[in-house]
């Protein structure tokens, strides 16, 4: 019982941080999937500001549904209610079949 409370501690840390880190978001635009692609090849994206000193992330989650290996190459672009526009390119990206891929 002892190694079982003393493994939980750290866990138990990271959770309360992780509960009060996400308090502190401000989600401007939460997951949303971009049309699905021919090659089935889905990719959702959300918009969040994880604190008032940090800059606004755009975060990616990619997936292969496609049963064999793909090359992948998209393009966002991001506008926000000032008129100021940004452009996310991504280039060539390799995915094994089945593979999901997450990035900020």
């Amino acid at each position: 019982m002892k190694t079982l409370i003393t493994k939980s501690l750290p866990l138990i840390g990271l959770f309360s941080w992780s509960v009060s880190s996400a308090q502190n978001s401000q989600v401007y635009h939460d997951w949303t999937a971009l049309d699905e692609s021919e090659n089935h090849i889905d990719v959702f994206y959300r918009v969040v500001q994880c604190g008032e000193q940090d800059p606004t992330t755009l975060y990616l989650h990619v997936f292969n549904e496609n049963g064999e290996p793909k090359s992948v190459s998209f393009e966002i672009n991001a506008s926000d209610s000032d008129g100021s526009t940004q452009s996310y390119s991504v280039n060539t990206l390799s995915m094994e079949a089945g593979e999901m891929i997450s990035a900020d």
